[in-house]
């Protein structure tokens, strides 16, 4: 009798544990069971669905205050909330190339005015429809013609990148529509249709809407890349396609010229400043100098094209095509040493002001020693605000007349 007892006691044991490890989901309860996986979430989790048979709130869920979604759709992408903006909304094609630079630059957090990035993601606004009226348009309107990016080093590798994950697979590594997934190379390829070359003379005379708009709702048995690729990206991507053009046809498209076509702007950082002197009027200043043989110490040419970052000896990106070509004018008087003084306006105390003034100065001497101008032919000097160009800067035309860089001869 004892041992039935114990037998009972432990199969009742079991029956509680039983009930307490296997229970359904109700309410707030998420429910659960010995096996498989003894619990469920009822959070909405981004393109999670738990897939369980007493899993209810997949109906429950389709209620007023859901606006009668069910928990998948709720779990799948939506929309911002009505009336707000998501962070990198806008773009940067309204902009001018510089202006563009300078913003993409505050946007990723490398500025001391902003050290918070913000993602440039892919909710730039697009209003073209995905019909083939909108497929028209976008083709041939010319509205997205013009690549808002210029051409950069770093974008071209971004793009190379991207391309060659979402796209070389099948549009292949060169472009050429022969990628892995359509290749003889692959004893497996097995793809329905031919993906396109895009170096054919079709896909060269395309504007770069034809590449966006595909990129944004896909084309044929190609998906859409809007959700993989934000704004900067595509154009990054776009950008790669014209250079493998280019690459084919023995044409340039990349940072420092595009012969390709006339939609994308080089970016213009010519390490190699082979522009010619003469169109620039600071360079015949510096050759009246290395003319004239009565100037003296206190004959100086501003640097009008020099630009800092504020209250920084950071030089900005747009000055760097002055100083190259400043650079080979230098290199052709080997012999002769020059002075870069660095000058502030009145703002702020006076010996950060002289702290300032020679970093830049250096900064710009470190820049031309990078293209080659040997260092003891360079004289940085600092002079802070003892040396105004104009006085009483108390305008913000005057104060820039002030925060300037000069150069001049010390000796020929």
């Amino acid at each position: 009798m004892k041992r039935y007892q114990i037998i009972l006691a432990v199969a009742f044991i079991g029956a509680v544990m039983g009930f307490q490890s296997c229970s359904p989901a109700s309410g707030d309860h998420p429910g659960s069971e010995y096996m498989p996986d003894m619990g469920h979430s009822i959070a909405y989790e981004a393109n999670v669905i738990n897939d369980y048979y007493q899993n209810t709130w997949e109906e429950d869920s389709k209620n007023e205050k859901n606006s009668g979604k069910s928990l998948k759709e709720l779990s799948l992408h939506n929309q911002p909330v009505e009336g707000t903006m998501p962070r990198g909304y806008a773009g940067v094609l309204g902009l001018n190339p510089s202006d563009r630079a300078a913003k993409m630059k505050e946007l990723r957090g490398e500025t001391t005015t902003n050290a918070i990035a913000v993602p440039v993601n892919g909710k730039v606004p697009y209003y073209i429809p995905n019909t083939e009226e909108g497929r028209t348009y976008a083709y041939t309107a010319g509205e997205l013609r013009n690549n808002p990016y210029p051409i950069s080093e770093g974008g071209l590798e971004r793009g190379k990148e991207l391309y060659e994950i979402y796209c070389g697979i099948c549009h292949g590594k060169k472009g050429d529509g022969n990628g892995y997934l359509a290749s003889e190379d692959n004893p497996n390829a097995k793809y329905l249709a031919a993906p396109t070359s895009y170096l054919s003379d079709e896909m060269v005379d395309a504007e770069n809407g034809r590449y966006y708009h595909s990129i944004m709702y896909g084309k044929g048995v190609m998906g859409s890349y809007s959700d993989k690729l934000s704004y900067e990206e595509r154009w990054q991507v776009i950008h790669y396609i014209r250079h493998l053009q280019a690459k084919d046809r023995k044409l340039r498209y990349d940072q420092y010229d595009n012969t390709l076509n006339a939609w994308a702007t080089p970016y213009v950082d010519t390490d190699a400043a082979t522009a010619d002197l003469d169109q620039y009027d600071y360079t015949r200043d510096l050759g009246k100098v290395m003319e004239d043989t009565t100037l003296t110490s206190s004959d100086a040419i501003v640097l009008n094209e020099i630009y800092f970052e504020t209250n920084s000896a950071e030089l900005k990106v747009e000055s760097k095509l002055q100083l190259n070509v400043l650079a080979a004018f230098l290199n052709k008087y080997e012999s002769s040493k020059f002075e870069v003084a660095g000058h502030t306006d009145t703002d702020g105390d006076d010996a950060g002001n002289q702290v300032l003034s020679e970093a830049r100065a250096n900064s710009v001497k470190s820049y031309l020693v990078a293209k080659g101008v040997a260092a003891n032919r360079l004289q940085a000097i600092g002079y802070g605000e003892t040396r105004l160009a104009v006085a009483n800067d108390i305008t913000d035309e005057r104060k820039a007349k002030n925060r300037r860089t000069e150069f001049k001869l010390l000796s020929k």
